[in-house]
């Protein structure tokens, strides 16, 4: 499998010009894909970003689809194919709403990468919306809010604690607002997420972190706020971001 995807993106390396040639470039640099297995899988994740572009599709058609992205096969056929619409976020969200296992497959992805500090800007985006979306497609189908809670949340957790990815941390203090806006999660993990975000946030999350805070703050019935977390807000050098929660 390793072999058959490395000789998959050589072929789309070769196969398309620019600007999609400097796309798959960028994205083998930003992914550092050389340093790690390559196989259908990491490259089916790693141009998720671009799901909607041909050379999406084209990847789809050369290599041997894993068992959690069979919901693509329609693409398989390159004649079929033309007749189909780019792969929609749509079926993307559907598939990770109905899958546990598919979702926490991509979570698991992305929350490696950031680990590795080789996430960049379009991917970290990508998972904001389907994370997003696919907390949605869940409540829609109505899934208990519980059950999506322990199949989001743990990712959120540890997305909060990486450190040096102040665009993930952002990204996750929205996933949590969305969570936290049915008013299901319990005191104690609204608390644990508060005081979360202030042990990990620096100076590009901080702003982000502030506002989602006095959102968590919001979404419980008393609108309390954890001592530590006060004390860390107090600590905010700009008086103004301090004044959006302890005032709010």
């Amino acid at each position: 499998m390793a072999r058959e995807a490395m000789k998959a993106l050589e072929w789309l390396i070769r196969r398309f010009k620019y600007p999609t040639h400097y796309l798959l470039f960028s994205t083998v640099n930003w992914y550092r894909i050389h340093q790690f297995p390559v196989t259908a899988e990491t490259l089916l994740f790693t141009f998720l970003p671009y799901h909607r572009e041909p050379v999406y599709t084209r990847l789809i058609q050369i290599v041997s689809l894993p068992a959690h992205f069979t919901f693509l096969s329609q693409y398989k056929d390159p004649k079929s194919a033309q007749s189909l619409p780019p792969v929609p976020l749509a079926l993307l969200t559907h598939n990770l709403a109905r899958d546990p296992v598919f979702l926490e497959t991509y979570l698991n992805y992305i929350h490696s990468r950031a680990e590795q500090h080789v996430l960049p800007t379009p991917a970290t985006h990508k998972y904001l919306v389907l994370a997003g979306e696919t907390i949605l497609a869940m409540r829609q189908a109505r899934v208990p809010e519980e059950t999506i809670v322990s199949r989001i949340m743990p990712f959120v957790a540890a997305g909060l604690r990486v450190r040096g990815a102040p665009e993930l941390q952002i990204a996750c203090y929205s996933v949590l607002a969305i969570l936290g806006c049915k008013r299901t999660l319990e005191v104690r993990v609204l608390d644990a997420a508060m005081e979360a975000i202030v042990l990990e946030w620096g100076d590009e999350s901080l702003p982000s972190g502030i506002l989602c805070i006095s959102s968590l703050a919001y979404f419980k019935d008393d609108g309390g706020i954890p001592v530590p977390v006060k004390k860390a807000i107090l600590a905010v050098k700009y008086v103004w971001l301090r004044g959006m929660v302890l005032t709010g």
